[in-house]
């Protein structure tokens, strides 16, 4: 009961994530609920989890309620998204640093990396944190752009900054 899913493939435990709200999280997760369930294909977001929900729509403590449960860190969605790369994609710090204190591979790289979706957006504080973490800031894309390349393209100041001293200093 606690998995059953609506028409679109949501879960309660999804609709509290969206909500941000964990104490119901952490409710259903005393009940039972599959942590690690993903919305079936031809959904919204189809193949995300509850640890992508949350960190998508930018709720730390509702992540690491997850993370707790043991929610795996590192799943893709059929897309290629990891729940720190929509972190990052969504600029989303308080995020990074839960999924990085559980494990997360900061230099997971599927379709995208979580360096150059925080680059390419401007989110300042997560390319920070991805590169205190030890993200390699050459890793390319499909496309063969890098991180500074996407900051670059997009005019973002402060990320090219950040990205520039990081060489500087390794």
């Amino acid at each position: 009961m606690v998995d059953l899913a609506d028409k679109d493939g949501n879960t309660p435990l999804l609709m509290s994530c969206i909500a941000g709200c964990v104490d119901t999280i952490e409710l259903l997760i005393g009940a039972g609920a599959a942590v690690d369930l993903a919305k079936p294909e031809g959904t919204v977001n189809a193949s995300s989890t509850a640890l992508m929900t949350c960190c998508l729509y930018g709720h730390a403590p509702c992540a690491r309620a997850l993370l707790r449960a043991r929610a795996a860190v590192d799943n893709a969605t059929s897309q290629g998204a990891t729940a720190l790369m929509l972190a990052a994609q969504y600029g989303h710090p308080r995020c990074i640093d839960a999924l990085l204190e559980a494990g997360a591979t900061v230099n997971l790289a599927t379709k995208h990396n979580a360096l150059g979706q925080a680059a390419y957006r401007g989110h300042a504080s997560c390319v920070e944190a991805l590169l205190a973490a030890g993200a390699h800031q050459a890793a390319p894309n499909p496309n063969q752009e890098t991180p500074l390349f996407l900051s670059c393209l997009q005019g973002h100041v402060r990320c090219v900054e950040l990205l520039l001293d990081h060489s500087l200093e390794y």
